[in-house]
């Protein structure tokens, strides 16, 4: 066995010790390089003032846990992970835990963006062992005996072990409470403190985000310098310091919030945005920019009194430490770009009554928590009772302005087993108004002691025929006229609830029954349906539906083999637009709802029915009944698919043509609706040649 001699071992040593008296601010200037697309480039703390602040409190022994909220492309991420492991491990070596949303972005961090920094970083180049057992994708051991574990927050990264530091990134992309064995364990950041116990003051802990949860619709009573009241990063800011970014303005001198409201710009004119001081109203043009960020600063609740005067006051107690920045000082946020951007939400919003492209702006682009219209409003079953005084029809007659109709059925299975059918008309700039809605109970054609039974989409495949006389052929009488018209498409659940006992299959039986249209000529008049939010990108904005072809032949032999569309909702944008259409009061405007004369209470409650939880997506409450919302959400998945919100009404398609010349509208019992039956292609062999 061979032994290090003398001299070998302490300049390992030395090497292991070799610290600097340097602040994290500095030493990250002067020593520490960061991923980039591709490579590494220099870090340069001057490009984003505004985490200088954060990235020295990380080390202050007053300091005990911070949350930093901000808006995307602003280096928050990058400094506070790169810059506080960086710092940590060469200058005061512990152990040290990253959480990532995922164990999937996790990974992709630690190979590509962690990696590179250490490798291209001096100081931690000195400190990398050489062993390729420390330089793992999920744990990374150093010569100072130093470790960073890279995880997602599972209920096991939370657990046990101890650490000097553990940070959390993009925490609003994952559940607050940790996941995984053991069950729902609690507040994943107070847990995650738990874990820096041990390091007493040398311990911190850490989050960053973008805000994206939804604010509750209690507001009363926020104090200066708190976000709106929502769960996670703003629930960790609103409990802290409080601190937000100011400037100096270069003519007066007064101090002001950077926000988005200062941005001001000539109409249709996004490149012209500039900053207006609101103290003396003089502007701040974008080449000023990077000189007041350098000369801005964060300011604690009352700090800064209403003639933006600062003050001196006592300093709060720092234990846990918050700041917020918003996207107007963001490093790489252009104010004209963001004006754009703005326009383009806004302008989709008017569109489509769909607030998802606002939401991404205030959240991602401003840095702010975004408050639906659904949280805000004050819109009642009442309310819209109220106003179907206008729209004095009797059930089953569409208006005389009608240019087409939908009809949606919702599949029920179980004990209560039924087809839930509701009809829609809809006038010119898609304005619609409910005509119908019943249940399909029993079917005729089942017999049983000579009484027709009751139909269990989910056990009988023939149960699912009456659809075809009772909703796709239907014809609905014309208000004023002696013509009737038929639904120009029928949208159809393609899931519902199996029976007590969870046997049966709804979707198996919906695809028979489409093959069945395909038959008589009728599978342009129908529609399978399913909610499916995962079928659509996130983060951008990705249409309200798309049609695919599923293909489960591997499990049965007469399953969806590609040869059946289905219509995938994206639910939470399209259940949004239908509640925004609904509190428009402007009765000249697309998609304004005309409330139904005939329906009762109970089903302008059940329109009503569900909420917008934390993560602003849509649920329903235990006990409600939301049928009738579901069914206006496939009437304008309906819309979507059938392009009807881009028709041109001075050359409209022949479906949605005036009475006199559409397509589905004649004299009772004159319709057509079935096309040429497609045949299917025989294909004969010629054997061999």
């Amino acid at each position: 066995m061979s032994y290090m001699n003398i001299a070998a071992a302490m300049r390992e040593a030395l090497a292991v010790i070799d610290v600097e008296d340097i602040s994290p601010v500095e030493a990250c200037d002067k020593y520490l390089f960061i991923a980039d697309t591709g490579g590494v480039v220099k870090f340069d703390s001057s490009i984003a003032p505004y985490m200088r602040k954060p990235l020295e409190r990380a080390f202050s022994r007053q300091c005990r846990e911070l949350g930093l909220v901000g808006s995307a492309r602003s280096t928050k991420t990058k400094t506070l992970l790169d810059g506080v492991v960086f710092y940590r491990v060469w200058q005061n070596p512990c152990d040290i835990l990253l959480i990532f949303a995922t164990q999937k972005t996790a990974h992709g961090y630690s190979d590509k963006e962690l990696g590179r920094m250490v490798r291209n970083t001096e100081p931690l180049q000195k400190l990398q062992t050489g062993n390729r057992h420390d330089d793992g994708i999920e744990r990374k051991r150093f010569r100072n005996d130093s470790t960073v574990t890279i995880n997602s927050a599972t209920n096991d990264a939370l657990s046990a072990q101890g650490y000097g530091v553990v940070i959390f990134t993009d925490y609003d992309r994952a559940e607050d409470d940790g996941n995984g064995a053991g069950g729902n364990e609690g507040d994943k950041f107070g847990r995650g403190s738990k874990r820096t116990l041990q390091a007493g003051s040398d311990g911190i802990t850490i989050a960053e985000a973008s805000p994206s949860r939804t604010p509750i619709k209690d507001q009363e009573g926020l104090k200066p310098h708190q976000a709106p009241r929502a769960t996670g990063i703003t629930a960790i800011y609103n409990d802290g310091t409080c601190e937000v970014w100011y400037w100096p303005c270069p003519h007066c001198d007064k101090w002001f919030m950077a926000k988005w409201e200062c941005l001001q710009w000539e109409d249709g004119k996004p490149d012209t945005a500039k900053v207006v001081c609101p103290c003396c109203g003089e502007s701040i043009y974008p080449d000023e920019k990077h000189d007041i960020n350098l000369a801005g600063d964060y300011m604690f609740p009352g700090e800064v009194d209403e003639n933006g005067i600062r003050q001196v006051i006592e300093q709060p107690d720092l234990y846990r430490s918050s700041f917020w920045f918003e996207g107007l000082c963001a490093a790489f946020n252009d104010w004209g770009d963001m004006v754009k951007e703005y326009i383009v939400a806004v302008e989709h919003y008017e569109k489509f009554g769909d607030e998802s492209k606002l939401q991404v702006f205030f959240n991602t682009t401003v840095g702010r928590p975004y408050t639906p219209i659904a949280v805000d409003s004050e819109l009642t079953g009442e309310n819209l009772q109220d106003r179907a005084t206008n729209y004095q029809l009797p059930q089953g007659v569409a208006p005389a302005d009608t240019r087409f109709l939908l009809a949606t059925i919702d599949v029920q299975g179980g004990a209560n087993s039924r087809f839930d059918v509701q009809v829609m008309a809809f006038a010119e700039h898609c304005q619609w108004q409910p005509i119908d809605r019943f249940q399909i109970l029993l079917n005729e054609q089942r017999m049983e002691a000579g009484e027709p039974q009751r139909v269990q989409p989910h056990v009988y495949v023939d149960d699912w025929l009456p659809i075809i006389d009772k909703v796709i052929n239907k014809e609905y009488a014309i208000d004023g006229t002696d013509l009737t018209i038929v639904p120009r498409l029928t949208l159809c659940d393609s899931g519902g609830s199996d029976n007590e006992n969870g046997e049966g299959n709804t979707t198996f039986h919906a695809y028979q029954f489409y093959r069945e249209l395909q038959k008589k000529g009728l599978e342009n008049r129908f529609l399978l349906l399913k909610g499916n939010p995962r079928a659509f990108r996130e983060k951008e904005w990705d249409g309200w539906t798309k049609i695919s072809e599923p293909d489960s032949s591997s499990d049965h032999p007469m399953a969806a083999r590609g040869d059946i569309p289905l219509l995938n909702i994206n639910s939470n944008v399209v259940k949004s637009s239908v509640y925004s259409s609904m509190m428009n009061e402007q009765s000249d405007s697309p998609r304004y709802f005309r409330p139904p004369f005939w329906a009762k209470q109970d089903w302008y409650n059940g329109l009503l029915s569900e909420e917008k939880n934390d993560k602003g997506q849509w649920y329903c409450p235990k006990g409600k009944n939301n049928e009738p919302f579901d069914h206006a959400q496939y009437a304008f998945a309906g819309l979507w698919h059938t392009r009807a919100m881009a028709i041109d009404w001075d050359k409209p398609p022949n479906w949605a043509a005036p009475l006199n010349i559409n397509v589905n509208v004649s004299m009772r019992g004159e319709h057509t609706t079935a096309s040429q039956p497609r045949k299917r292609k025989r294909v004969i062999s010629r054997g061999l040649t």
